[in-house]
């Protein structure tokens, strides 16, 4: 399946970088377009902007263009995208696995790191003190919890958004 065009926002930001390392690398206006063509071949693998992809090929072209402008602290939010919308997606599944539980959504991600057998890196930007191939691992894991949490929940009477009921699998008895 392809990827889906990148937005506006991201148009934008790759203008904003490829202005930046034009000016940086000193490339004359008549050379723009070659340099321009170039990088999305060579990093995004696409002739065309419009072709270029919202995930990997737009932070492959982004980080080459922050890196010829010497802006290393763009450059370093370009690299780790993968990991940051795994991040992104995993938290956002823990807290609605946890949603109405008295759980907290970090002492969960601290049980799903215990059951990998792996030290919890306890950091605001968890995600980037991981491995990909964990990130994956752990994203795989709490999917597949959330799946079975949804196959359930009419069974057993869990309301994800209240939490576990036993009055909706064990109904008062008549006298």
């Amino acid at each position: 399946m392809p990827e889906r065009p990148i937005t506006a926002a991201q148009r934008a930001a790759f203008w904003r970088h490829f202005g930046a390392a034009c000016q940086t690398q000193g490339i004359p206006a008549d050379e723009r377009e070659a340099y321009r063509r170039a990088v999305l071949r060579e990093e995004g693998g696409v002739e065309h902007l419009a072709d270029l992809g919202r995930t990997h090929g737009f932070d492959a072209v982004c980080l080459r263009l922050c890196l010829d402008a010497e802006d290393y602290d763009g450059a370093a939010r370009y690299e780790v995208g993968d990991a940051r919308r795994m991040g992104a997606i995993i938290d956002a599944v823990i807290r609605e696995i946890v949603a109405g539980t008295p759980t907290a959504p970090e002492a969960y991600l601290r049980g799903v790191f215990a059951h990998a057998h792996m030290p919890f890196p306890g950091t605001e930007e968890w995600y980037l003190d991981v491995s990909t191939d964990l990130l994956r691992s752990i994203m795989q894991m709490v999917l597949t919890h959330r799946r079975r949490l949804h196959r359930r929940a009419p069974v057993v009477g869990v309301d994800l958004a209240r939490g576990p009921s036993w009055t909706s699998c064990h109904p008062p008895r008549q006298p």
